[in-house]
């Protein structure tokens, strides 16, 4: 049974996780510890100038902001 479980979670794992932050602060959590494969949704204000890891926010979807195709 703990083969099963494990299987499953690798499975899981290999898709990547969806994670999403609702303030600054979880943004910092969000990007440093989400890897390549993981889709990441970061607060508005991630990219802000007193963010921390502003440039790594870049290019990562925002919550609460509408996105418009140029």
């Amino acid at each position: 049974m703990l083969g099963l479980a494990l299987f499953c979670a690798d499975a899981v794992r290999a898709e990547g996780l969806r994670i999403l932050s609702l303030d600054q602060c979880a943004d910092q959590f969000a990007l440093a510890l989400g890897g390549p494969e993981d889709r990441l949704f970061l607060s508005p204000r991630a990219d802000d100038p007193d963010s921390h890891l502003r440039a790594q926010a870049w290019g990562h979807a925002r919550v609460g902001r509408r996105w418009r195709r140029r």
